[in-house]
């Protein structure tokens, strides 16, 4: 098992005496929470010589809490996700050292551990075998909860036939299946075993430590103390205050000792170490909405700084701003122009914004963004409706709360934020809420309602005006559980104008009782808006156009984004007259005041005419505009990419999970990109978890590099080898992932890829397993191009919407395969384009052809669309499948599908009658129907998501040789460049040179070109190297003092000096020897020539 960004608590230093062959015990209380100390109390003050506890760092410890009966505190500890096996990350580690020349036996483990609050969570009790290796003593140990008798588990194992050992004794307790807002509790873990040797006495020093100046950071010492036997290794940690980067570390006397950080140091005298920090440039941004929103619907990542109560970010930092809405709220743009919801800044300055927002006519609204579980005021009120409560109550008059289900309380609910009734069905408790409709007619109650384990199926949406008799509008007919039912219902005219008017969400009792079945009412409800008419005063005027965002005659419009109109007063849009951008169509939409028209993928740089027609405007009393609005507008100039080098090169599995550390540690808010060159990453038997955001990783070839994992055990949630939990603007290309679980000799569900983040990108990868392959989320976008996804059953299973573009789905050798197992509530599902269905190989082909199906309906409302796919293998007749009884397709259908000849698959006996019910749509779409499924509906969103930019390819370079150099020309477009000799990496380069080292000998050279994302170009033309080439001397450099000498300049050199984060601090250009003065510390010089691109560390002292 491998470790990925461990915390360490720290240890403690034991002092020692003689001892002889004794028992010991050494015990971790764990009764004092976030105090628990890191070392053990040792019944023995010999034996050891260190004792320490390290928490995995996606596990806090939440405080402390006692089972019901007991008397004792347990520590609680809580995950930040939710995984599905022991994942390293998510353990405690124990770990006890004994004194120099004694050995130490193990001989038991015991501790006690409650579940607080939940049915979930597992234990695994591991011990270190050495060399990274862990033997499992104890699994799938699910402890008692803490209010359910006997409240807590005591778990107590002999060790048997471990050896004597003076190395270090590590076990570890790991949690999985555990909810990221659950606690598992342990108390009292101890370890008992036999000492044996003969002591050996030891000098001991002191280590002092500061950090300069005082407020830039501290230091983490691994082990924890300030006395340390002689020759002890410690690990020295700088940790960095915002606004300050590490730079060195020096002893009392000013040396500098070294530039690592961690800094491993072997103590021979009494030492004083000093941790030296930088500071940094910070910059502020502060944030506005006007127009009705709250200030919660801008989400900004990374989260940054409070200072003085200003957000402030270190110099460089790339900030994600999102301007989110709702059923009521329209983001119109930013007040620097944009238009886009989505910005993104880089925080080279301040920043002031303002995100500029429109409202239709609401008269309350509930969101459930923030938390609050009974008598819950509206998020958003109209005038007059500031009181208006959600209440959840029954018949009797009893209000009571509810499970608090908001996104800031628990992250949401099934995909959203929400309430959960939760109570006993037997009590009848219902949502009900009031509003005053004085100023509104023609009132609409929308609404979502959901309902896991079990709810009646039917709700009765109900109003009245005095609270005592209740008129039903309509039913909600809830048939599945997991499936978010929106709807919208229009009141009766007798509610226009009411001071009072109730709306409940009443069950109807005679109604089946669907789901797993439970005590409690599992409904839930979100996304409660009423909107109305407002009182509309005819003034005889036609409203006033204000202006528009882009301005007539502005220049550097974005290529995707709105054309934002202002009005004085609300309007309504004709039905028959229409925008025109360039002749082109466009469909409008109305917010109040505004009029906003979206556009897409418009050229760079060039000049558009936006044309609204007179008298397609009018106000609410048909007063038209009889005037035509004409705009023009400059799109921007194409972005320039900003050249720089991989973070990370890589070529083991070491290095790999190294830079994944390094990509979660990072704070920049930019793009962390990974290469993966040529070879097999083994990533043993577990999941390797992503949660950091626009992280890439990027194969040096599809073919030449395999990620892969051995799961053990079979299981949807325990054997992801990629596990992309909540990750956003992940981006994958040119890999094969690989689950080697021996699917064929056993069976079972062994998953590649599990992804429950959004805008995830996959290009030209392949997923090899069997059963459940990819396993996405119920709430993303993702999009996969040119990708290959190979299984059995269900290979393909999970919700979100989900775009796969000219995509191979490859069956492996077995009769009755299913490609997908849809689910969840995504507006468009799985969705295939231009895709081709194929056996694995001939053997394959001819088990598979006729028998497989096209999909089969797991949970929710789910959908899939075949479109365009050449079936070089077709499945049955029925071409779709049964897997529930109570779950009906939302939409299984298919366009044009083909044979392997290119002849039209027949399609007229294709499933409509399922388990669950007839469905009413057609399974064959129209093409009408069909041109709706493009990218930009399916993953456009809100935010006019284009996933097609990110995996446009740079044009390949066009090499020469010239006098021992590869020479290219420069893109402006291009983020840096890979150098291959005869198919292996020899440089990755931001220059257009390669300077072929001396002493090469015959080889051929290509170049790789390399996008924003990372990807990597087609080959360059290659170039064989004869093995004879000129010799250009580099100018000599080197460092005296704090003094860089340069000699031997006979040509015009560029001069960079880089620090340690690759951020350059000095930039010159001379045709001449030069001396330059330096701070003291280390850096990364360049010397680039017309022939020569060098680069080396020098160190000013």
């Amino acid at each position: 098992m491998k470790t990925i960004r461990p915390l360490i608590l720290g240890l403690l230093l034991i002092s020692a005496s003689a001892a002889a062959q004794t028992t010991v015990t050494a015990t971790w209380p764990f009764d004092r929470g976030t105090d628990n100390p890191s070392s053990a109390q040792i019944d023995n003050d010999t034996a050891f010589t260190l004792s320490n506890f390290v928490l995995g760092s996606h596990l806090t410890c939440t405080g402390i809490q006692s089972p019901n009966t007991e008397s004792v505190s347990y520590s609680k500890f809580q995950p930040d996700a939710q995984m599905g096996s022991a994942t390293p990350g998510y353990e405690l580690s124990f770990m006890l050292k004994p004194s120099r020349g004694l050995q130490f036996t193990p001989t038991r483990i015991s501790f006690k551990a409650s579940r607080f609050g939940t049915d979930g969570g597992f234990l695994v009790l591991t011990r270190a075998t050495g060399e990274g290796a862990e033997e499992t003593i104890a699994q799938d140990l699910k402890p008692n909860r803490n209010n359910v008798d006997p409240f807590f588990s005591v778990y107590d194992y002999a060790l048997e036939g471990l050896p004597a050992s003076e190395d270090a004794f590590v076990f570890k307790i790991y949690i999985h299946s555990l909810g990221n807002n659950k606690q598992i509790g342990f108390y009292n873990i101890a370890v008992t075993g036999r000492i044996t040797g003969e002591l050996i006495e030891v000098n001991k020093y002191t280590l002092n430590t500061a950090v300069s100046p005082a407020a830039a950071g501290s230091i983490t010492l691994s082990p924890q103390g300030n006395s340390f036997d002689e020759g002890s290794e410690i690990t020295l940690t700088a940790n960095k205050a915002f606004g300050y980067k590490f730079n060195h570390w020096e002893d009392g006397q000013g040396t500098v000792l070294s530039q690592e950080n961690p800094y491993v140091h072997a103590i021979t005298a009494d030492t004083n170490l000093i941790a030296v920090f930088d500071k940094l440039n910070t910059y502020s941004l502060m944030l506005a909405v006007e127009g009705g929103a709250n200030d919660y619907m801008l989400s900004v990542s990374p989260a940054g700084t409070l200072v003085n109560d200003t957000l402030r970010y270190e110099e460089n930092t790339q900030v994600s701003l999102k301007a989110s809405g709702n059923k009521i709220l329209t983001f119109n743009n930013w007040s620097s122009g944009e238009t886009n919801s989505e910005l993104l800044l880089d925080m080279t300055r301040d920043y002031e914004l303002t995100a500029y927002y429109s409202a239709v006519d609401f008269i309350v609204g509930w969101d459930f963004y923030r938390p609050g579980n009974s008598g819950r005021p509206a998020d958003f009120a109209s005038e007059g409706n500031s009181t208006s409560i959600l209440i959840l109550r029954n018949a009797e008059g009893n209000a009571t709360g509810w499970l608090d289900k908001s996104q800031q309380a628990a992250g949401g609910y099934e995909g959203r934020p929400s309430a959960v009734n939760w109570k006993a069905l037997a009590d009848k408790y219902y949502y009900q809420l009031s509003f005053d409709a004085t100023n509104f007619t023609d009132i609409k109650v929308a609404s979502a309602l959901l309902f896991n384990y079990n709810a009646y199926s039917k709700i009765k949406l109900e109003y009245s005006l005095d609270n005592e008799n209740f008129t039903t509008i309509d039913t909600i007919h809830m048939l599945s559980n997991k499936v978010w039912y929106d709807t919208e219902f229009s009141l009766p005219s007798d509610a226009d104008h009411a001071p009072k008017v109730y709306v409940r969400w009443l069950p109807d009792y005679t109604s089946p009782v669907l789901g797993t079945t439970s005590n409690n009412d599992g409904t839930s409800i979100t996304d409660i808006y009423i909107t109305g008419t407002g009182l509309i005063y005819d003034d005889g005027k036609a409203p006033v156009f204000l202006g528009s965002v882009p301005a007539d005659q502005s220049t550097g419009a974005s290529a995707t984004g709105k054309i934002v109109l202002s009005f004085d007063e609300k309007i309504k849009l004709s039905d028959t007259l229409y925008a025109t951008l360039d002749d082109q169509p466009l469909e409008g939409l109305v917010s109040g005041k505004t009029l906003s028209f979206a556009y897409r993928g418009l050229e760079y740089a060039r000049e558009y005419t936006f044309v609204l027609p007179a008298n397609a405007v009018s106000d609410l009393t048909d007063n038209f505009l009889d005037s035509v609005i004409t705009i023009r507008f400059t799109t921007m100039e194409r972005p320039v990419v900003a050249k720089r080098l991989f973070d990370a090169v890589v070529s083991n599995t070491g290095e790999l999970l190294a830079a994944l550390e390094a990509a979660h540690a990072s704070q920049t808010g930019e793009r962390f990109r990974i290469l993966l060159k040529n070879g097999e990453y083994d990533l043993g038997s577990g999941i390797t978890t992503i949660t950091a955001h626009k992280i890439s990783l990027i194969g040096q070839s599809r073919q030449g590099v395999l990620v892969y994992n051995t799961s053990i055990n079979e299981g949807i949630s325990i054997t992801s080898t990629i596990f992309l939990s909540g990750a956003t603007g992940f981006y994958a290309q040119d890999i094969t992932f690989q689950n080697k679980y021996p699917y064929m000799n056993t069976t079972g569900r062994a998953v590649v890829l599990r992804d429950t983040g959004t805008k995830n990108i996959f290009k030209n990868i392949s997923l090899l397993s069997f059963q459940d392959t990819y396993y996405s989320g119920n709430s993303g976008r993702m999009y996969f191009e040119d990708c290959q996804i190979n299984g059995v059953v269900d290979f393909i299973c999970g919700g979100s919407d989900i775009f796969f573009n000219r995509c191979l789905l490859a069956l492996e050798k077995r009769s009755g395969n299913c490609i997908t197992a849809p689910s969840g509530n995504g507006d468009w599902g799985y969705v295939f384009s231009d895709c081709t269905i194929d056996g694995v190989d001939d053997e394959a082909r001819a088990v598979v052809n006729g028998t497989y199906s096209l999909g089969r309906p797991w949970q929710g409302a789910p959908r899939a669309v075949y479109l365009n796919t050449t079936m070089k293998v077709v499945p049955t007749a029925a071409g779709w499948t049964n897997m529930s009884e109570t779950v009906l397709p939302a939409l299984f259908a298919e366009f044009n599908s083909v044979n392997a000849n290119g002849d039209p698959v027949d399609l007229s006996n294709r499933m409509t009658t399922f388990t669950a019910g007839t469905v009413s749509y057609n399974p064959v779409l129209t093409p009408e129907q069909a041109a709706q499924f493009t990218i930009d509906n399916v993953l456009g969103g809100s935010d006019a998501w284009q996933p097609v930019l990110a995996t446009e390819q740079a044009e390949a370079p066009v090499l020469t040789l010239d006098a021992g150099h590869l020479v290219w020309d420069s893109s402006d477009y291009v983020l840096c460049y890979v150098v291959c000799r005869d198919g292996e990496i020899v440089d990755v380069t931001t220059s257009c040179t390669y300077e072929i080292p001396d002493g090469t000998g015959a080889a051929e050279f290509v170049v790789h070109a390399v996008n924003e994302h990372g990807g990597l170009s087609e080959a360059s033309n290659p170039v064989q190297n004869s093995g004879l080439q000129s010799v250009h001397s580099t100018p000599e450099f080197y460092a005296s003092g704090k003094t860089l000498v340069l000699k031997g300049v006979t040509e015009s050199v560029q001069v960079t000096l880089y620090d340690l984060t690759g951020l350059p601090v000095k930039t010159l250009a001379t045709d001449s020897d030069l001396e330059l003065t330096m701070k003291p510390g280390a850096y990364v010089l360049r010397l680039q020539g017309l022939r020569y691109d060098k680069r080396a560390v020098v160190v000013f002292r």
